[in-house]
């Protein structure tokens, strides 16, 4: 199955939209959120009310015949006419990218990354799955405290942050942290 990440912020009728559009047959989500997206043509998987059918079904593995071709998560945005434009990202691009990175900015077990890109935003991917690839820590900024500073800085500090990604115009705004010197 591929990715289509749901930020439960957006209007109902936005996350419905998405939804049908995508033509997802199936819709995994929390008792809260799932109520929001009844609307939606998906069958709808609640994760805290079905757990007793899930927790039924078989461990074994399978095989999916999926390829590198497969999608393997789907991201949109909606720009400023508020019409969602969708990114397709392939197994193979992603694996690509994770690979190229793993080499070229390397984690090692020793590290701890500093998640805090939107799980809705196509940086995120990385931040969850390189860490996984190299053994490394994977440490995330409480939600709604992305571009707070002082308590980045706090977070760095505490959980010995050794990696972290901005754009420049944050990382200029967080150079000017006071507390950034307590960070090593």
């Amino acid at each position: 199955a591929a990715y289509l990440p749901l930020d439960p912020r957006h209007p109902r009728y936005r996350l419905v939209s998405l939804v049908n559009d995508a033509r997802a047959p199936i819709l995994i989500a929390q008792e809260p959120h799932a109520r929001e997206l009844a609307g939606s043509t998906s069958h709808i998987v609640v994760l805290d009310a079905d757990r007793q059918v899930s927790s039924a079904e078989d461990c074994e593995n399978f095989v999916s015949g999926v390829s590198e071709e497969n999608l393997a998560y789907v991201l949109c945005t909606f720009g400023s006419t508020g019409t969602p434009k969708a990114v397709m990202v392939s197994h193979r691009a992603l694996c690509n990218h994770l690979f190229w990175r793993q080499e070229n900015i390397p984690l090692t077990g020793a590290d701890r990354l500093l998640q805090r890109a939107s799980y809705t935003f196509d940086d995120s991917v990385w931040e969850f799955l390189q860490p996984l690839m190299a053994g490394a820590a994977l440490v995330q900024a409480r939600h709604g405290m992305e571009a707070d500073t002082a308590y980045l800085a706090g977070l760095i500090q505490r959980h010995r942050v050794t990696m972290l990604s901005m754009v420049p115009s944050q990382l200029a705004v967080f150079l000017e942290e006071p507390r950034i010197g307590e960070c090593s």
